[in-house]
């Protein structure tokens, strides 16, 4: 039978720990980041079209240079939607492992 320490109350941690609550946070962030870029990732036309808005008047075409150039726009897009929709959760994340 382990003898419990007298000085260490419930809210001290050992460093190891800490790193499995900061490894759980980063996985559940992670896991998020990806639900939200797949689901970016199928909305991505009326997400482009919605960033297209302030240039339709200009009666402007976007050009691909390449041929995969849409492909990588629309994941590039998808990536910084899913990264803009996560920011304040990543940010609380951070918040709650510090305090």
């Amino acid at each position: 039978m382990m003898k419990k320490n007298p000085t260490k109350n419930e809210n001290d941690f050992d460093f190891f720990d800490h790193l499995e609550i900061l490894r759980r946070k980063i996985i559940f962030t992670l896991i998020l980041f990806l639900i939200f870029f797949v689901v970016s990732f199928i909305f991505i036309r009326p997400l482009v079209e919605y960033l297209k808005g302030p240039i339709k008047d200009l009666k402007v075409n976007l050009i691909y240079s390449r041929p995969q150039g849409k492909f990588l726009s629309y994941l590039k897009v998808a990536f910084m939607s899913a990264f803009y929709i996560i920011f304040p959760f990543v940010l609380y994340q951070v918040g709650s492992f510090i305090y």
